[in-house]
């Protein structure tokens, strides 16, 4: 029967291999020899472990000034946002709105001059006006000089904007270009109040009347040319005051005459210049007053 070694030829038989050491023994009256002691082996050197640095107050010193240099390069809004502080708000303060002044509106003495001031805002520039003629129910008469053809139709559409024109003459337009023209134009100015009766003032009390005005007519810069005499019987068409003297004087001395605790008003007013200076600069002035009627 034939046996097949399985095993490798090549290593002994027995022990899976392992080969048995014979240690021989030492010929008599000889020392024993001691064997060897197994010298332990080589360990390996155990890892090196990493060290962890410790936070020591020199650490949080650097900590900070680190800190301190980026806020101071950051701006100091940005660093104090890291470190919120309570502010206490101030209370709300309450704004009283503060109350305009009162203006101050001048009033017109009389009127005939509310009139007088509707008129001039009417006047285009390049027009000297030589005549004028008002009345306490807001009519009116002017004469003057255009110094362009125009300009007299400008003051034309400015007198219908502020009343009615009842009546007018305008000249043709001249081929010369230094021409002068005069015209005359007369009217109702409508839009403001008036008194709707006057009465005729006698002569007696029209003295009394006039006294604190022509006593201060000084220092208002004006002459009296004419005064009411007493005892004459004034009519319609009379006017028994001529001035002369700036426009503003005659305003302050109309304002003595005609005051708000007055009843008397200006019946008429003539305005011419008194200089060929500029319009109304110094005027020469004739009016006559009435007062209101009590009925």
């Amino acid at each position: 029967m034939l046996k097949i070694n399985l095993s490798d030829p090549r290593k002994p038989s027995g022990g899976e291999g392992v080969q048995k050491q014979t240690v021989p023994e030492p010929p008599a009256g000889a020392e024993p020899v001691q064997a060897p002691s197994p010298q332990p082996s080589p360990e390996k050197p155990a890892p090196r472990k990493t060290r962890r640095p410790t936070f020591t107050p020199a650490l949080a010193a650097v900590i900070v000034i680190v800190i301190l240099a980026i806020g101071a390069y950051l701006g100091r809004d940005l660093f104090l946002s890291f470190f919120p502080e309570t502010v206490e708000q101030p209370p709300p303060v309450t704004v009283t709105p503060s109350q305009p002044e009162p203006v101050v509106v001048e009033t017109e003495p009389d009127p005939v001059f509310s009139l007088l001031n509707a008129l001039s805002e009417t006047i285009p520039p390049r027009v000297w006006l030589s005549n004028v003629m008002l009345r306490y129910d807001g009519s009116y008469v002017m004469q003057g000089m255009a110094f362009a053809h125009e300009v007299m139709a400008v003051l034309d559409s400015g007198l219908v904007e502020i009343g009615v024109v009842t009546e007018r003459f305008y000249p043709r337009k001249s081929e010369s270009s230094e021409s002068i023209y005069r015209f005359t134009v007369s009217g109702r100015v409508e839009g403001f109040t008036t008194p709707e009766i006057l009465d005729i003032i006698p002569s007696e009390r029209l003295t009394r009347y006039a006294a604190p005005a022509i006593a201060g007519s000084a220092d208002a810069g004006v002459t009296f040319a004419l005064t009411p005499e007493p005892g004459k019987t004034y009519g319609e068409s009379d006017l028994p005051f001529v001035l002369t003297g700036p426009f503003v004087g005659l305003k302050q001395v109309i304002g003595t005459l005609c005051g708000d605790d007055s009843d008397v008003r200006v019946y008429q007013l003539v305005i011419v210049p008194s200089e060929v200076v500029r319009p109304y600069d110094r005027v020469k002035a004739s009016f006559a007053l009435r007062t209101k009627s009590s009925i």
